[in-house]
Order: C-alpha cells, then structure tokens, then sequence
C-alpha cells in the first residue's frame, strides 16, 4: 500500500493518497486505513500533517462563494441599498450579453467576475463590505 499526501481534514477525517487513489479517512480505530496510516507513521514513512483551520479570510471567501441569490432578491436588496438605477443603467449600456445575463440569469454569485467589473465602474465605488452586506440581505428576502 503505496500512501502519500496524508493530511487531517479535521479533527476526525484525514485525507490521503493511497495506492493513487484520493480518500477520505474516518479517524476510527476500526477502519483498517486508518490503522494502516498509523502504522505507516508509526514506523516513519509518512508524515500525516495536522488539521489546519481555515483562515478568517478562508472563511469569509467560503461564505461568499455560497452567496448566490436569485435576480430578484438581489434587485430588491440593490434598490434597498440605493443603488439599483445604477446597476440597471450600467447594464444597460454594457454588452448584450450581461444585458442578457441581467436580464434572464436565475442568480447572481457574489464571487462573479461580472460583478467585480461592474463595481469597479459605478461611482462611488462600492467596498467589499458593502457587497457583502448587499448579498447577505439578498439571501434574507423572501422568495
């Protein structure tokens, strides 16, 4: 059993590399892999490298990347905020494609290269924050 790449997801999961394959392993004593690793650093062979929490930043880019409204939430919460007219005159004179993606999309992911390019061209140029205000009331409305 070739293992490589031994790493605690958390404090009860590792994953690791066996024979080529990706797995996710349950710190259980009765699972033989897991014994198996133990034993493979037991006898210095591997290293398993210990779990890691994730960064606040890492946290926050995870709470972004699940923000993804759909169109009408995130309209209201734009007109909530003041700031619809813009975006849909911004729209507007954009390509037909965003026109489009505007227009007929189900959701708008807060992590959308679209929205980056957006922001930058409305005046004043919303912060981060402020986007994520924006989606975190989205995501509250109603549908």
């Amino acid at each position: 059993m070739t293992i490589s790449n031994a790493k605690y997801a958390d404090e009860d999961i590792i994953k690791a590399t066996i024979d080529g394959a990706e797995m996710t392993i349950p710190a259980s004593g009765g699972n033989r892999h897991y014994r198996r690793l133990l034993e493979a650093e037991a006898a210095g062979e591997i290293t398993i490298e210990p779990y890691a929490p994730p960064t606040a930043e890492e946290e926050l880019q995870k709470l972004r990347a699940s923000w993804e409204p759909e169109a009408a939430q995130i309209q209201i919460a734009l007109e909530e905020f003041g700031r619809l007219a813009e975006v849909e005159a911004l729209v507007a004179a954009s390509s037909r494609r965003t026109q489009i993606w505007w227009e007929k999309g189900r959701s708008i992911n807060r992590l959308s290269p679209t929205l980056a390019k957006a922001s930058k061209l409305m005046n004043p140029k919303p912060t981060e924050e402020w986007w994520d205000n924006v989606f975190r009331r989205a995501v509250e409305i109603e549908t």
